[in-house]
């Protein structure tokens, strides 16, 4: 039933509104913007600590490898050292040259060596195998021999160019001294480097790096690139050079971002300061976590996304679609119908309690406009009797007056017949009313 007087309420305005902007949706984008803080949040630990696993096993994995290679190098190049401080000691002063190509010529030495020389403090030289040696060659000149005497042990050169093969060579220096401790000469073998570019080549970092040799001041000593040998590391690496420590860094290596560490190969003779450079390629190394990186967004995202979609429905059918009644009722019962069912009130939960609270607004609002029309009629009636009572009296006064005109002029004609009948009675008039006198 319309309630009298009822105006139309201002919700209705702002229900088209409300539909596409209420409370489900301002749940479900605070549950979905919490949950997609929640999951970046975890997504950023679980790849930064993946990140740094990652990174410190391929760090560790680094190191060991290159700790087993320099080892390896170091025995290698030990073993070459020893054998030719043995054929040292096996050479005398006083030995004939015959006697010096035989200690120059055993199996050991020719397996090991692809030459084997001696020269002596007064300028003789013999080599094995034989071939011609160039006029007006002296071995007191050459670096090896050079490098022997002012190591008083043991030396060996940096890889070189051999003028009789051609090929990157090193050679491995010692002493010979006599029995008043008096130098002799000095025994120089020589071997390829394409063995020792063999040894380092084998070092596995998991297919994304790969190991060179490198001296302290930064010449390149064997490459797997042949054009790099003896050439200083500016030329391999661009930017910044690294420092050769253990420690990692992260350099440009032909226009990729590489980490690079050195290892430097224990057990040599002090001038010989040589180190196994690492060089890891970071985008193949972490190739991994980036595509776990992807994976995780993805995931992420369409989780977010089915978590919205089910929470959106919930939402619409427990809040949305329940308010959206009520906000009907109310509507309704802004209009003046007041006898709308509010279908939630038996609900047990805070919508039930809502819409039970607006049967109580319902009822009031019912009891206040009962009340309000009670008062109304009890108003118009009253009205009505006083309107009657004055047209009562209206006609009361007139009737009133009607009369008093009425006997007014019945006593004129009775005066006006006495007067005809004692025309010398004496008459007064006061206030309007002729009197006679006796």
């Amino acid at each position: 039933m319309p309630l009298y007087g009822a105006k139309k309420n201002p919700i209705s305005h702002t229900s088209s509104r409300a539909k596409f902007f209420g409370v489900a949706t301002k749940a479900t984008l605070m549950i979905v913007g919490s949950l997609f803080l929640v999951l970046s949040c975890l997504s950023a630990y679980l790849f930064s600590s993946q990140s740094y696993e990652v990174e410190t096993t391929l760090r560790q994995r680094a190191t060991n490898l290159g700790n087993a290679t320099t080892r390896n190098v170091s025995n290698w190049l030990l073993g070459k050292s020893d054998l030719a401080q043995m054929a040292a000691q096996q050479i005398s002063k006083g030995m004939e040259a015959n006697q010096i190509d035989r200690v120059l010529a055993s199996p050991a030495m020719t397996k090991s060596f692809i030459l084997s020389s001696f020269g002596d403090v007064n300028g003789n030289y013999t080599k094995i195998p034989k071939g011609p040696i160039k006029p007006g060659y002296d071995a007191r000149e050459r670096p090896w021999f050079k490098a022997a005497v002012e190591a008083k042990g043991v030396a060996m050169t940096e890889p070189y160019v051999a003028a009789s093969t051609q090929k990157m060579t090193i050679t491995i220096s010692a002493p010979v001294y006599d029995e008043t401790t008096k130098l002799f000469g000095v025994i120089g073998n020589d071997f390829d480097v394409e063995a020792l570019s063999k040894m380092i080549a084998e070092v596995d970092i998991g297919g994304f790096g790969y190991a060179y040799l490198v001296s302290k001041d930064g010449k390149i000593l064997v490459h797997p690139k042949g054009d790099l040998l003896g050439k200083p590391l500016s030329d391999l690496v661009s930017g910044t050079l690294p420092s050769i420590v253990p420690d990692f860094s992260e350099v440009t290596e032909s226009g990729r971002a590489t980490l690079m560490t050195f290892v430097r190969v224990p057990d040599l003779p002090p001038a010989m300061d040589w180190y196994v450079a690492l060089s890891i390629d970071q985008a193949k190394a972490f190739a991994p976590i980036q595509r776990l990186k992807l994976v995780m967004i993805v995931a992420t995202l369409a989780a977010l996304i089915i978590i919205a979609l089910v929470v959106s429905q919930l939402m619409s059918r427990t809040v949305a679609r329940p308010l959206g009644s009520l906000v009907e009722v109310l509507e309704h019962m802004s209009t003046g119908h007041l006898d709308t069912e509010i279908k939630a009130a038996t609900r047990n939960d805070e919508i039930g309690a809502v819409g039970r609270a607006v049967e109580g607004i319902k009822a009031m609002v019912a009891q206040k406009a009962a009340d309000a029309a009670e008062r109304d009629r009890i108003a118009k009636e009253a009205a009505l009797l006083e309107r009657r009572l004055t047209m009562i009296c209206q006609i009361f006064v007139r009737n009133t007056r009607f009369l008093s005109d009425t006997l007014q002029i019945i006593y004129r004609k009775e005066l006006i017949i006495l007067m005809t009948r004692a025309p010398i009675m004496n008459f007064i008039k006061i206030d309007g009313i002729s009197w006679i006198l006796s």
